[in-house]
């Protein structure tokens, strides 16, 4: 009987831990990465296969450096959300630190230097308008990705790849 006992515990166990964290949400991934690299953010605790998606995971792009030109508000760029998601972006340009405002103060937040509208699966964003020009330098910045669903715009977690901008 107590063998019996145990296996139920058991079973009850495995199914509570999978069950949690669907229901929960998942916790927030943080990605960063060299150039073109894709992180999984996963939403229901499911683990991504090498670079594949699944229905339960938000493949998020890594960046290392993003180069701008100096003295220039518009901006060539390449951020996308892959194909493979199922859901759509909002990413959120934020410079940190002491260069976070003209003052040269530090902020808790940040400065936001550009935010996107809402970006689809398979959608690319080539071209952006920042809220100032960066002189040439090397910045220390957040590209902060906020995910939604793609029926209801329902929030799903969210992602933070610390970068430089490289201004040149």
């Amino acid at each position: 009987m107590k063998a019996k006992s145990n296996r139920v515990l058991t079973v009850l166990l495995v199914l509570a831990l999978c069950v949690l964290p669907a229901c929960s949400g998942g916790a927030g991934a943080t990605a960063s990465g060299a150039g073109d690299s894709t992180a999984v953010s996963s939403t229901s605790g499911s683990e991504g296969v090498a670079g594949q998606a699944t229905p339960a995971t938000i493949a998020i792009p890594g960046y290392e450096t993003i180069e701008f030109a100096a003295g220039k508000t518009t901006q060539l760029v390449d951020l996308y959300n892959p194909d493979r998601n199922a859901c759509d972006f909002r990413m959120t340009l934020v410079l940190d630190g002491e260069n976070a405002n003209d003052k040269g103060k530090a902020t808790s937040e940040g400065e936001v230097l550009w935010t996107s509208e809402l970006v689809g699966p398979g959608e690319r964003v080539g071209k952006i308008e920042l809220a100032k020009s960066l002189e040439a330098g090397d910045y220390p910045a957040t590209l902060k990705y906020e995910c939604f669903t793609l029926g209801d715009g329902a929030p799903l977690n969210g992602s933070e790849v610390k970068l430089t901008l490289h201004v040149v």
